[in-house]
């Protein structure tokens, strides 16, 4: 049987490497969902999966009326 990752977790992988390369800065915003699904050509909700799946590690932040912005990352002491 062959496994399929599913579109939304591909999605965030690749944010996710895009994060970790510099691709994406810190402080950066992120395009609206509606953007990304049209460029992508896949469902809003699958974005908006994505989205709260680096929502959920920390990596990115929603800010109600501004939109999703790269997380800076935590300061080592």
């Amino acid at each position: 049987m062959i496994e399929r990752t599913p579109k939304y977790y591909q999605l965030a992988i690749s944010l996710r490497e895009q994060i970790a390369s510099g691709q994406l800065d810190e402080g950066c915003q992120l395009p609206p969902e509606e953007s990304i699904s049209k460029e992508l050509q896949l469902s809003r909700g699958t974005v908006r999966k994505a989205i709260d799946l680096l929502l959920q590690e920390g990596l990115i932040t929603r800010h109600q009326g501004r939109g999703t912005f790269i997380t800076p990352p935590p300061h080592q002491s």
